[in-house]
């Protein structure tokens, strides 16, 4: 067939045709070139997937993170990662409702505070606000869309919609703590406080890799560094302001219940990223070298030393339980904590501190409680995730 015949004949089918064929010469040469151009590297680029993928030669259950072959289908029976199905159940079993904590009193607690204590607070707030709104927008936007494992893509949804879940509380939390003051002013402080907005720049920069290609092709050097975001994000960057609203859990009682709940779903969602990442390692462990390592530790070391100058501005020098000694040993040790969840063992010496003190107080959830719907008793099997699990 001629040049010319393929022309005349191209010149019959509608232009939707003509793009789905297209595409679907894109997605295998993409494959072809994927499985012939030998051991992945960091350059080596990272596939958007499609929805549905008609000739998928990946059986269910043979899933890869990213890079797969899979028809779309999420099977709910057959679960490649061996993390992912005990992870759905637990995020499922954590469902929880903004109403639920009895913030009635938060507003009289608040105006019994101190100044220093009140701006705490405040800061603290529109901190949290800025992470689980970002991380709304990342998962949806970014990171879903180059995930192959379906069961995967169904985690990371319910992960979207409970970040999501977060902000509608912290709008539940202002509209009752500001009472008789303008509950829109915690949304808007990004605008008047310099570290706030400063705080927020280095997030975004964070997610800068994805943010910027838009959608379109991106190496795994890229990806790795969208995945140690994530990590960061929830393993770090959420607990400075918890740890400060549970500072003054005796008296806001409501606002630390309500922490409690995100707090429970943030160590979920640091587990689903931890086991992305290790999944990854799995498929490609010619990317499990000092080099991948090297780039995950700097941007994690990074973070502490954000999260932890950010914790001594917050709390300043009126809340005397913020010492600087045990700021940076908490601090240090939820890395520890994510460093090791993804094999890298320990990087900080890190003490104790009266901090975590705190978190086992008034970080817990009551599992048992009236059914949302029945409104009888219900024992829940609720909790946070072991991560040596994944």
């Amino acid at each position: 067939m001629s040049v010319v015949d393929i022309v005349l004949a191209a010149k019959k089918l509608s232009v939707d045709s003509l793009i789905s064929i297209i595409t679907e010469l894109s997605l295998y040469v993409d494959i072809l070139i994927s499985k012939y151009e030998g051991p992945v590297t960091l350059d080596s680029y990272v596939r958007k997937q499609r929805n549905y993928n008609e000739g998928s030669s990946e059986g269910h259950g043979n899933a890869m993170v990213v890079n797969g072959n899979p028809d779309g289908l999420i099977n709910s029976t057959k679960h490649t990662q061996g993390w992912t199905e005990a992870l759905w159940k637990r995020m499922s079993a954590n469902t929880w409702f903004s109403n639920e904590p009895d913030i009635s009193k938060e507003a009289e607690a608040y105006e019994k505070l101190s100044t220093d204590q009140k701006r705490m607070y405040d800061i603290t707030l529109g901190s949290l606000i800025a992470n689980d709104s970002f991380q709304t927008r990342n998962l949806a936007v970014n990171m879903i869309g180059y995930i192959s494992d379906p069961n995967i893509i169904a985690i990371l949804t319910r992960q979207a919609y409970e970040e999501a879940l977060h902000s509608e509380s912290y709008g539940v939390l202002s509209t009752d703590v500001y009472k008789g003051h303008d509950p829109q002013k915690v949304f808007m402080l990004h605008q008047s406080d310099p570290e706030l907005a400063k705080r927020n720049r280095w997030l975004q920069r964070l997610y800068d890799p994805l943010d910027i290609a838009n959608g379109q092709k991106i190496t795994f050097k890229m990806f790795i560094q969208a995945i140690a975001a994530n990590l960061i994000l929830e393993g770090i960057m959420f607990q400075g302001g918890f740890i400060s609203v549970w500072s003054l859990g005796a008296s806001m009682t409501g606002s630390s219940k309500m922490l409690a709940f995100i707090s429970r779903d943030e160590r979920t969602h640091l587990a689903v990223f931890c086991g992305i990442f290790n999944g990854m390692m799995k498929d490609f462990p010619e990317l499990n070298d000092p080099v991948t390592r090297a780039i995950v530790i700097d941007m994690i070391k990074e973070a502490v030393e954000v999260e932890i100058s950010w914790l001594k501005y917050t709390t300043g020098d009126g809340v005397f339980i913020f010492s600087d000694e045990n700021i940076r040993s908490y601090i240090e040790g939820k890395a520890n904590e994510l460093t090791n969840a993804i094999g890298y063992g320990k990087i900080y010496n890190a003490g104790s501190s009266v901090l975590k003190k705190l978190e086992d107080t008034y970080g817990k959830i009551d599992d048992t409680r009236s059914n949302f719907f029945e409104s009888k008793p219900a024992a829940y099997s609720k909790g946070s995730v072991d991560m040596s699990d994944i």
